[in-house]
């Protein structure tokens, strides 16, 4: 048997504001995605742009203490190639933190 319209006012608003509220939340989460590629892409757009970063914080001794460790872990005790991986590791980082 069919209810009247009185008593399906109120489960029609509140389907109506459930679906509103996924709606603006996706459309939101969407928005923040886009922004956040946008960001990265211009970062990688700057890609030459990043290493001078890295080498003004090289020159000025402002290493990252933690990557330098994990690039002298990669190294596998070859001292001569722990700057290269602590520039590759530092560069992944500068693009993640854009």
């Amino acid at each position: 048997m069919l209810k009247p319209p009185e008593e399906l006012i109120l489960p029609v608003i509140l389907i109506i504001i459930i679906l509103g509220g996924a709606f603006l939340f996706f459309s939101f989460s969407k928005k923040k995605i886009e922004e956040a590629i946008t960001e990265k892409r211009k970062v990688i757009e700057k890609g030459p742009d990043i290493y001078q970063i890295i080498a003004v914080e090289l020159e000025k001794d402002e290493i990252d203490k933690g990557l330098w460790t994990q690039a002298e872990e990669q190294s596998n005790g070859n001292p001569d190639k722990v700057k290269s991986i602590y520039i590759k590791l530092r560069r992944k980082q500068l693009i993640k933190d854009a």
